[in-house]
């Protein structure tokens, strides 16, 4: 039986030859949570095909591919970043020599193209976009192909990201997101309101094919009561990020329009949000948090703080009293 590690492509050999390539004498590995338990598998097989390579492990946070830790990597005098777990976030390149390895899953797939047949037959579809993580692209990939010859209209449209999903176009029935858990399908769908009942969260590890409106319902009218709750807020304390998750354009829009409304902005930075960091931080005088480094944050983890903890697209919703859902920005 394989165990959790071997059930997951790291592309060995293109880390390796990347080493190669630079001459890279030192190299710092990053993964997400998920993923920790493989890293010393990771750096003794590094070691043994790059022969002479000093590899560090990077235990600062790896949410997502818009948090590369370069600061680490300068920190430690590494030659090359090996980020893992990811594919590269489309609004950020870092500013250090780093390779995204997706880590494709290569273990039992219980996900069957069948599922999904019945799941679009159930709401009269004939066509599907598929969205994947990047652990499930060549899955997903096959599964459109499977379906188009059972008729249906397939179309693998990439790697969706929590914070910033497409469009689904219009022309789809149906829109899948092959995953594990409801994450990805979640975002997609805050981004889709109006096609929630067309969402689709397929889980590759249990096969569960499940429709996510009533989730997304449920989800949206907590968000729509924090945003009525801050509509007449004074004070407005602002939390940027580093790396790709600093907005520096939307902070100011941001602080230009509370400070346009005749009311408070107060700046802050830091690279991990949680309900501890807010604790520590809160007054009686501030009103309202908005996180703009990820709007994750506020949605999943910070949903039941006794303030409002809101994305930039409901702070915006707030402050100029737009009645549409705007996510995330």
């Amino acid at each position: 039986m394989r165990s959790f590690c071997e059930e997951y492509d790291f592309s060995l050999d293109t880390i390796c030859s990347a080493i190669r390539r630079r001459s890279a004498k030192r190299v710092l590995i990053q993964l997400p949570e998920g993923f920790l338990r493989c890293s010393e598998l990771l750096a003794d097989k590094i070691s043994r095909c790059a022969e002479g390579v000093e590899v560090i492990i990077s235990l600062n946070p790896a949410h997502g591919s818009c948090l590369v830790d370069e600061e680490g990597l300068r920190t430690v005098k590494a030659d090359l970043l090996i980020h893992v777990g990811h594919v590269q976030y489309p609004l950020y390149s870092p500013r250090v020599p780093a390779l995204f390895v997706p880590a494709e899953y290569v273990g039992t797939v219980r996900l069957r193209s069948r599922d999904l047949l019945e799941a679009a037959e159930k709401r009269g579809a004939g066509s599907m976009a598929i969205y994947s993580t990047a652990q499930h692209q060549s899955l997903s990939h096959r599964l459109a192909s499977e379906l188009k010859s059972m008729g249906i209209k397939a179309d693998y449209m990439g790697v969706v990201t929590g914070c910033i999903p497409p469009r689904i176009p219009r022309e789809v029935g149906l829109a899948v997101v092959v995953a594990g858990g409801v994450f990805h399908a979640l975002g997609l769908g805050l981004r889709n309101v109006e096609r929630a009942d067309d969402i689709v969260a397929a889980d590759p590890y249990t096969g569960e094919v499940r429709f996510i409106g009533s989730l997304i319902r449920r989800v949206l009218k907590v968000r729509y009561w924090k945003v009525a709750t801050s509509r007449n807020a004074k004070v407005w304390l602002l939390i940027n990020g580093f790396y790709g998750q600093y907005r520096a354009l939307l902070e100011d829009r941001l602080c230009r329009v509370i400070q346009g409304l005749g009311r408070r902005c107060i700046r802050a930075v830091s690279y991990v949000v949680t309900e501890e960091v807010l604790r520590n931080l809160d007054s009686d005088s501030i009103d309202v948090f908005v996180v703009l480094s990820c709007p994750r944050v506020a949605i999943d983890d910070l949903y039941e703080y006794p303030k409002p903890v809101l994305t930039p697209g409901e702070a915006l919703m707030a402050l100029q009293g737009i009645d549409r859902y705007v996510y995330p920005w």
